[in-house]
């Protein structure tokens, strides 16, 4: 994942929204502004906790995911003085994360011509049998890829994601991208009964 430009390659939210100061917390290592793409695995919410997607129509809504784009909302807002996007391939995920407080949710089709500063982008699938829209897709990729500035957060299961083409080569190129990381989501991170 290369930027377009030189200029868009020097943005960060740190010279966008001012300083910012670790807050001592396990969210550090996403909230740095040095990490302009971070895959947050979610797999330990459905391994640990037993949190799945659930089909809601012809969608999907994976609620754990939903109350760690919250978490993970509200910490770019103290950090930074920002509100990050939220968005998803999935309008139930979208309208999930609406209903935890992250306003302007929107699918990644509604997304197509718009960009933040900052991203975060949930995949919100536990399981996946044989196809996707987000292997079949190209174009949704992109879009989905694509919407942010300064910062990509993407919420997915490595596991789940891991046999498919353009999220499968994702996830083994990013250790070696400057700037990217993965990191395991802590399930303290959300609430969970």
């Amino acid at each position: 994942m290369r930027t377009a430009t030189p200029a868009v390659e020097r943005q960060d939210l740190a010279a966008k929204a001012g300083r910012y100061t670790p807050s001592g917390t396990s969210l550090d290592a996403i909230l740095d502004p040095a990490a302009h793409v971070v895959i947050v695995d979610t797999s330990s919410l459905t391994a640990r906790l037993g949190l799945r997607a659930e089909a809601v129509g012809g969608s999907w809504a994976h609620q754990g995911e939903a109350q760690l784009a919250a978490r993970l909302s509200k910490a770019i807002q103290s950090a930074y003085g920002i509100e990050p996007m939220a968005l998803s391939p999935y309008a139930a995920q979208a309208s999930a994360m609406q209903k935890l407080g992250l306003r302007g949710s929107m699918s990644v089709f509604r997304a197509q011509g718009h960009e933040w500063d900052c991203v975060i982008l949930s995949l919100a699938r536990s399981e996946i049998e044989g196809r996707t829209i987000l292997d079949e897709m190209y174009q949704h990729n992109y879009v989905a890829l694509s919407r942010a500035r300064c910062k990509l957060i993407v919420l997915m299961n490595a596991t789940c994601f891991r046999p498919l083409r353009l999220l499968g080569a994702l996830l083994t190129r990013i250790a070696t991208l400057e700037g990217a990381l993965v990191v395991e989501a802590d399930p303290a991170w959300i609430d969970h009964d």
